[in-house]
């Protein structure tokens, strides 16, 4: 089976990397990709005016704006590779228009990272029904004209606040490492990590963290170990940061943690949660999210760190490190039976049969 995967991005940005392990699941499963990327020859003078105009006019998570043409010619796109699906991941930023995937004579499956275009011009709007001058430029823009013939939420999360059609939910694939030995408790004092690519996003929630770790009784010493790009507040507790990284050097950083904690409350399913569990490392996440598709206790935890009131950490703490070693087999092996690229590669090709044959 031929698929044309088309991305904003393969290199930039957590859906890029979500969208290079796609390709690469999908090729685990026997497919034949080719990928096409909308920033492959850079970002264009039209799109920077743009991307600045939305900021200034609106905020960093607004797409809405149109000056130019779309980066992609879809249908050329299409002629040109004669695939037997087009599958879209990240296609923000005017990678290609929406209306044309009326004109496609093959099936199209759209991967989501988040709400947009569904929602509107908001990546994180929960809810449809933005109006105002964004959701006027959105509609000019055809961005809500986006009409797959599936698509797929990597988390149950996501799925049930989608407007339309219920999509399908298959979890995102991770790169597995070779076979790991289970971690053992290593560091002491015992190291948290908390890793972003930019530490003062407000979405990633590093100053949610601040209550439930002063809380923490001192009676086990410990740190927090940070690990990105900014300097990260001044929480109470001892603390260290790694300073910024680039693409795949998040890894160095689970070498020197005990525990990673992800209170980030918007994404469907982060990145850095997959890639530690494929290297058993265990995670405390944030509950009520997208990361409830990919945690539970035997392998982490989930609590509130956006709640009220601090989160009682200890006995959380105490239970992991309790159990360490079962928790780190138990985080690869979650990752090698349910999150394998040849496990999710399947999925798709299963989801793509179906289509060509209805």
């Amino acid at each position: 089976m031929k698929v044309l995967l088309v991305a904003r991005s393969l290199t930039r940005g957590g859906a890029a990397t979500g969208a290079a392990n796609l390709a690469l699941a999908l090729r685990a499963a026997g497919a034949d990709v080719v990928t096409v990327a909308g920033d492959a020859g850079g970002t264009s003078p039209i799109r920077t005016i743009e991307r600045g105009l939305e900021r200034v006019l609106f905020d960093a998570e607004t797409h809405c704006l149109r000056l130019g043409t779309p980066t992609l010619d879809l249908p050329a796109l299409v002629r040109e590779h004669s695939p037997d699906i087009v599958q879209l991941c990240d296609i923000s930023a005017n990678t290609i228009d929406h209306t044309a995937l009326a004109q496609l004579p093959v099936p199209s499956v759209h991967r989501m990272s988040d709400f947009w275009p569904y929602h509107g011009p908001q990546h994180y709007a929960e809810a449809p029904g933005h109006g105002g001058l964004s959701g006027w430029l959105f509609g000019r823009a055809g961005h809500g004209s986006l009409h797959p013939t599936a698509r797929v939420a990597p988390s149950h999360w996501l799925a049930e606040r989608l407007t339309g059609p219920a999509p399908d939910v298959i979890r995102n694939a991770v790169a597995l490492p070779d076979p790991l030995k289970p971690r053992k408790l290593q560091y002491s004092p015992l190291s948290f990590g908390f890793i972003s690519a930019k530490l003062n996003d407000p979405r990633k929630g590093l100053l949610q963290l601040k209550a439930s770790l002063q809380a923490l009784p001192r009676s086990r010493p410990f740190e927090l170990v940070t690990f990105g790009a900014g300097s990260p507040p001044d929480l109470g507790v001892p603390m260290r940061n790694l300073g910024p990284f680039s693409p795949g050097e998040s890894t160095r950083a689970m070498a020197e943690i005990d525990i990673l904690l992800c209170p980030s409350r918007q994404d469907n399913s982060p990145n850095i949660v997959t890639e530690a569990l494929a290297r058993g490392l265990p995670v405390i996440g944030q509950s009520g999210g997208g990361m409830e598709s990919y945690l539970a206790d035997d392998r982490g935890a989930l609590v509130d760190f956006w709640s009220e009131t601090a989160v009682d950490l200890g006995p959380v703490v105490d239970r992991v490190c309790q159990d360490y070693a079962k928790l780190s087999v138990a985080a690869r092996g979650f990752a090698e039976t349910e999150l394998a690229p040849e496990i999710i590669g399947r999925a798709y090709m299963g989801l793509y049969g179906r289509l060509l044959t209805s």
